[in-house]
């Protein structure tokens, strides 16, 4: 989940640059509005190749239409439909795996670099409580869900897992600098892990 590009704590302090991965904020009703305009799009498609409503004497009566008149039709309806099909693929791919965001962290603050001039500092004195829980799509885990309050506010970030499996615990997400410089880490991080592994099946089943 994190890109660590660098490290270091020496005489100079410590300080950690890298990237990590977070969720565009709206992409589920994105994918679903194009998914039910793709629908729609079939369905338009099937309606102009079978038949027309026609009202004549204040009756409605239903006729097919022969497939030379239906032809110009139908093949806009298709060629829409197939065009909407594959740019909603692409789209939904990119959605599905969010967005690169730099973060610096040094020994008094984590910083994240959300856009140009926009960023969100937290200073690691002012951090009372870090929180961990899947983030899923359906029945899939797709990353981490970390809470972080603070004396004055509280962050939330909907971060995305990577192909790096050591990414996939709450030490492998960048936002773990944070639980370690504001001295929330009482145990080794194995016991961390456990420990929030066991809270995660208890909220999962219910005991």
């Amino acid at each position: 989940m994190a890109f660590r590009a660098s490290s270091a704590e020496d005489r100079f302090g410590f300080r950690e640059d890298g990237r990590v991965k977070i969720r565009y904020r709206f992409d589920i009703p994105i994918i679903l509005a194009m998914a039910a305009i793709f629908l729609v799009g079939i369905v338009c498609t099937i309606i102009s190749m079978n038949a027309v409503e026609m009202k004549e004497s204040g009756e409605v009566s239903y006729r097919l239409i022969s497939f030379g008149f239906n032809m110009g039709i139908f093949s806009v309806a298709a060629f829409l439909a197939l065009t909407w099909g594959i740019i909603s693929v692409a789209v939904t791919i990119v959605l599905l795996t969010g967005t690169h965001k730099k973060y610096t962290a040094d020994e008094e603050s984590f910083t994240l670099i959300l856009s140009g001039n926009s960023r969100e500092q937290i200073f690691y004195s002012d951090v009372e409580e870090v929180r961990f829980s899947s983030l899923r799509l359906l029945f899939i885990e797709r990353g981490f869900r970390v809470v972080i309050r603070t004396k004055y506010r509280t962050y939330s970030y909907d971060t995305i897992y990577t192909k790096n499996k050591v990414h996939r615990t709450p030490e492998g997400n960048a936002f773990f600098i944070i639980v370690q410089r504001a001295g929330l880490v009482r145990h080794s991080q194995d016991e961390y892990t456990a420990t929030w592994r066991r809270i995660e099946q208890e909220q999962k089943y219910g005991f």
